[in-house]
């Protein structure tokens, strides 16, 4: 499994917490199963193979940090999306760019550009073609503007 995959199962079990409303670790270990991933791995591309603990280890960083952080997150989000209203912007999309902003904030070990480029990627392709611009424009203010030198 790559980081992709991991982060994008991540995105997955994000937005469905925040779709329920469930805490981040009700559906972790669920969802994480080797049961669970045998069960779809016939309907869904994602679940081919079972995450290794380190991708696990990840995912759980990520979901928690999220949830942990997620006030300061929706802050840098309404801060940057000039002449948007936070609840106009998608639920996909908010959850993609919190996961990117964790990354870019506190996870040193990935690059700002593998972040934003993924998160853009993944705005494209769950939510619509313009959303991966709105993405890319958020995540790069952001980096230009909180992370200079």
């Amino acid at each position: 499994m790559s980081r992709k995959t991991a982060r994008e199962l991540a995105l997955r079990l994000l937005y469905a917490t925040d779709v329920t409303g469930y805490s981040s670790t009700i559906p972790f270990d669920e969802q994480l199963s080797a049961a669970n991933f045998t069960t779809l791995k016939d309907e869904d591309e994602l679940y081919k193979s079972v995450p290794s603990d380190d991708e696990r280890l990840y995912i759980h960083k990520l979901l928690t940090g999220v949830r942990e952080r997620q006030t300061e997150l929706d802050l840098y989000i309404q801060q940057y999306a000039i002449g948007w209203q936070f609840g106009r912007i998608s639920r996909i999309s908010i959850c993609i760019l919190r996961i990117s902003l964790f990354e870019i904030l506190y996870m040193d070990d990935i690059p700002n550009a593998s972040s934003i480029n993924e998160a853009v990627e993944f705005a494209k392709n769950y939510d619509s073609p313009e959303a991966g611009s709105f993405v890319n424009g958020i995540l790069g203010s952001f980096v230009r503007k909180e992370l200079k030198n």
